[in-house]
């Protein structure tokens, strides 16, 4: 059995008001509304922020400025043309067009977990031979008797009012526009499907990726 682990703990630089969360509709698809709890912004944050044809744009920085969460709203209907775009260079597309002001945000208030079994994605990524017995870990124990039976991957995270704990484990058993006026403060409100992101700022390396489409 090998295991890697990786955890995370971070309190929002600005928290949201535990007064101001209160119950509204969130919209799975168009017309078909569902009550969620909000976080809401009682007065206007100051962060980077972008509107661009695919998406809106919100960084949420943590306390101590090494990490902050990303927030990709798709424009009504384009999270399946956002996710096949979503790449490194489009992140980092997303990155310069960001404008620090002011901002006012409604965002859900989550939890998810899920646990993924990561041996026929792998398969499909053309990973198929370390899981027969023709596989070579000699590198391990010396043999060449080991191949890989199971490959399972476990996540959490939890996003409140005061910041974002998350946790995730993987077990293998052998054209932008970004200009906003100075007279209008913009609304961030995540009140449909939308990506986030966790990441370390100087870097850029991803800690955790996920999808928020539906609350439970």
């Amino acid at each position: 059995m090998l295991a890697d682990a990786v955890y995370f703990k971070g309190s929002w630089k600005t928290t949201f008001p535990k007064a101001s969360t209160s119950e509204g509709n969130f919209f799975p698809a168009p017309e078909k509304p569902v009550k969620t709890l909000f976080m809401r912004s009682t007065k206007h944050f100051t962060l980077p922020y972008a509107k661009t044809k695919d998406a809106e744009v919100l960084e949420l920085p943590y306390e101590g400025g090494t990490f902050a969460m990303i927030v990709l709203l798709p424009a009504a209907g384009g999270m399946q043309t956002l996710e096949r775009a979503l790449t490194a260079k489009k992140l980092k597309e997303f990155d310069l067009a960001l404008i620090e002001g002011e901002v006012e945000v409604t965002l859900p208030k989550f939890s998810l977990g899920l646990d993924y079994d990561l041996k026929e994605s792998l398969r499909e990524l053309g990973v198929r031979t370390v899981f027969t017995e023709l596989a070579n870990l000699s590198g391990m124990d010396g043999t060449i008797k080991l191949y890989i039976q199971k490959a399972l991957h476990k996540s959490f995270i939890d996003v409140n009012e005061e910041g974002t704990e998350a946790a995730a484990a993987t077990e293998v058993a052998v054209g932008f526009t970004s200009m906003i006026s100075s007279e209008e403060i913009p609304r961030f409100t995540a009140d449909r499907p939308f990506l986030f992101l966790i990441r370390e700022k100087k870097s850029g390396i991803i800690l955790f990726m996920g999808r928020f489409a539906k609350p439970q």
